[in-house]
């Protein structure tokens, strides 16, 4: 039975969630048990029409970046659990944070230990606030329902936010021959691109596990590791960020087997040195990564 303050709570949630837009929150829990308390509590206060579920964090981030791109609604608030399986609540506040298509989004932390909060400084993380929950299932309930009527229903965002701007397109570039990487370099510069330059594939394998980019443009004839082993450790690599569109740079003796087999292991698209000048590649890349912006070039 709602206490008397829940029966205000849950009338105002009533009236606010049938008021306006549909209001939808991202929970990010591995725990099934906590999870169906959150979603309970919510349902109980009637503060969201839908909760959408993610366990990890990684599958976060995708989810947020897809929604981003198509340019739907962002959810108003996202609860987040502190101690994921692949990576901590921190480490997933601050990828959204840095993020201009995200980085307004209201985050909640959740911790089951209150001694992780001695490990966590939510507004350092960028978090807006963080919670210990209850180890009673009632005390849970009311805990998440206050915190949804607060951020969702009380809470208003000042009427002007000042965001970053739209950050450059980000390019990896592995390429062994430093006079073609610096003529490319300097075109992608000059279209707004910001450019990474690795000259074999361990180094590139290495920037994809540590960052995120736009476009991997990879040469097949490099040193220590060839295009084609990249491509297979990148189809078997468990963790990278996040999913890098690779597009490869042929030869002018790279034929049609070539392409078959770099399509296989999960290429983009081929481009020709010959055919394509370090310009006229700069204007390819600003449409593919409109495209998958969900924008016009």
């Amino acid at each position: 039975m709602l206490s008397r303050q829940g029966e205000f709570m849950a009338r105002d949630s009533r009236a606010a969630a049938t008021s306006g837009e549909p209001i939808e929150i991202l929970l990010v829990e591995d725990d099934p048990d906590d999870a169906e308390l959150t979603q309970h509590a919510l349902r109980r206060m009637r503060v969201s029409n839908h909760v959408h579920v993610c366990r990890t964090g990684q599958e976060a981030l995708t989810w947020l970046m897809e929604v981003a791109a198509r340019g739907a609604a962002l959810p108003r608030l996202v609860l987040l659990d502190l101690n994921l399986p692949d990576m901590t609540g921190a480490e997933v506040v601050q990828q959204i944070r840095s993020d201009p298509a995200l980085v307004a989004l209201t985050v909640v932390v959740l911790t089951g230990a209150p001694d992780d909060i001695a490990l966590f400084d939510g507004q350092a993380a960028g978090a807006n606030s963080y919670i210990v929950k209850p180890v009673d299932a009632e005390d849970f309930r009311d805990v998440v329902g206050q915190l949804g009527f607060y951020w969702l229903i009380l809470n208003r965002p000042p009427v002007e936010v000042s965001l970053p701007a739209p950050r450059a397109p980000r390019v990896l570039y592995a390429e062994d021959d430093p006079s073609i990487g610096r003529a490319y370099a300097l075109a992608l510069e000059a279209e707004g691109f910001q450019i990474d330059l690795v000259a074999d594939g361990d180094q590139a394998l290495e920037r994809l596990r540590l960052e995120r980019y736009d476009i991997f443009l990879l040469d097949l004839h490099l040193p220590t590791m060839d295009g084609f082993q990249v491509l297979n450790e990148l189809r078997a690599a468990p963790r990278l960020p996040l999913p890098t569109p690779v597009v490869v740079i042929l030869s002018a003796d790279d034929g049609a087997d070539t392409m078959e087999r770099v399509f296989k292991l999960g290429a983009i698209s081929c481009l020709s040195k010959s055919e394509y000048t370090p310009s006229r590649l700069a204007r390819r890349l600003t449409e593919w990564i409109s495209q998958s912006r969900g924008r016009p070039a």
